[in-house]
């Protein structure tokens, strides 16, 4: 039996085919996930866009603050141009010269507390070749070899002018130093009590003697100038360690009268 479809043609529907069907739709989702994703990926570089602003604005401040600190501090290093300019102007007028500020100095901080300068002659060669140094003084003694029992006989102590000589050597300013002479000798002004016959009889003998003085070591010596070093035009050396204060003559050291 033949069945006979008697509606008209613009009434019958046309069958899609299934390919047609399933494809459809896509065509539709796609340029809306399109456009969330532009969307989205435009908010978050947006967003990079604002921190890296912010980032930028905060480094310009920055430098900003940097610039009005150099600016501050250009004045002082303007200063410090001129100081090391006339520095060197006077280093170079006094090139040569010995410094006799810088070694005396250097001295005054050296000298053993148990030696006494009575005086100090300086000498400069020409032309700043180098120079000496001429000392005369006293060393002192122990107390305790000033014996007032004659038991033994006085024995001068040298141990002072050693180390007068090993103390001097340290003055980055001296090439060398000798000792001219040594000799014992008494300074100042003092009455001395002596112990006579202590062992040989009981009852030993009390005499005062007039001496000249405390007994010390009258010295000498001579230091020979190191051009490159004693010189204004020198390098800076760092002074010597400086040597323990003076002792008093209840101390056991002695103040020269």
């Amino acid at each position: 039996m033949t069945r006979i479809n008697l509606l008209p043609p613009e009434k019958i529907k046309v069958k899609r085919k299934p390919s047609e069907r399933s494809y459809l739709w896509l065509a539709i989702v796609f340029p809306v996930i399109a456009i969330v994703a532009i969307a989205m990926l435009f908010v978050q570089v947006n967003g990079k866009i604002a921190e890296q602003d912010k980032a930028l604005k905060d480094k310009k401040a920055e430098l900003a603050e940097w610039q009005s600190k150099n600016v501050a501090l250009q004045q002082y290093k303007d200063r410090q141009d001129v100081i090391l300019k006339l520095e060197s102007s006077v280093t170079a007028a006094l090139s040569g010269r010995v410094y006799w500020a810088r070694i005396l100095n250097n001295i005054a901080i050296t000298v053993p507390s148990d030696i006494w300068i009575t005086l100090l002659n300086g000498t400069a060669e020409e032309g700043g070749t180098g120079g000496s140094v001429d000392f005369t003084g006293f060393a002192l003694q122990c107390p305790n070899r000033n014996n007032k029992v004659h038991v033994y006989p006085y024995l001068p102590d040298y141990k002072p002018i050693a180390n007068w000589l090993e103390r001097m050597a340290t003055v980055p300013e001296f090439a060398r130093i000798w000792l001219a002479s040594a000799t014992p000798a008494r300074a100042g002004t003092a009455n001395e009590i002596l112990i006579d016959n202590f062992i040989s009889t009981i009852t030993p003998t009390i005499t005062t003697t007039e001496q000249t003085g405390t007994r010390v070591i009258q010295f000498t010596s001579q230091a020979k100038l190191n051009p490159e070093t004693a010189t204004v035009s020198g390098p800076k050396s760092s002074p010597p360690p400086a040597s323990a204060a003076p002792r008093t003559l209840e101390e056991g050291g002695g103040i020269l009268k």
